[in-house]
């Protein structure tokens, strides 16, 4: 048998490789290492308890919940709130998000908000940048927040804390 030699087909393999992983992934690292600023994480973890039980839940012994009547939790109403807006104007009243945000923007255009970013564009990049996640077996909410600098992180995440506190009492 003849010896093997490249074929167009492996040439359009070997040239569909580079393109489609060796490209973006030098692409990605340059980005990381080059241009993109350092960012830190504050996380922060609460429950939220209701003193008061339903006093008519007690009373039916759960009838309620077997019929399918349902109302939300406190912590289903709290994760709602710290994604939303109502969180976000309060939270920039003490610190300017879109001041902190925006200091990077134009080079590091991935993990900025440009500088005259509209409220709708601030609520979305606010989920960008904290996530809320809950655990509904334990009750236990976890707040993730990014920043450019350690200070403003923890700064954001007790603001977080402190009107998610407000909302609930």
């Amino acid at each position: 048998s003849k010896p093997a030699r490249m074929r167009s087909r492996h040439w359009g393999i070997i040239a569909t490789f580079w393109m489609l992983v060796i490209v973006p992934f030098l692409a990605i690292v340059s980005y990381l290492f080059l241009v993109a600023q350092p960012q830190y994480h504050s996380i922060t973890g609460f429950t939220v308890r209701s003193q008061e039980e339903s006093v008519a839940n007690d009373l039916l012994g759960g009838l309620a919940q077997l019929t399918g009547g349902s109302t939300a939790s406190d912590n289903d109403i709290l994760y709602e709130f710290i994604r939303s807006q109502g969180m976000v104007e309060r939270v920039n009243q003490d610190i300017d998000l879109r001041a902190h945000y925006s200091q990077h923007w134009p080079n590091d255009w991935f993990y900025s908000v440009w500088n005259d970013a509209t409220k709708e564009d601030l609520i979305w990049f606010w989920n960008r940048v904290v996530n809320v996640s809950y655990d509904q077996g334990t009750g236990l909410m976890e707040v993730q927040v990014l920043a450019f600098d350690p200070e403003t992180a923890q700064t954001i995440a007790q603001a977080v804390v402190d009107v998610s506190q407000q909302h609930i009492n």
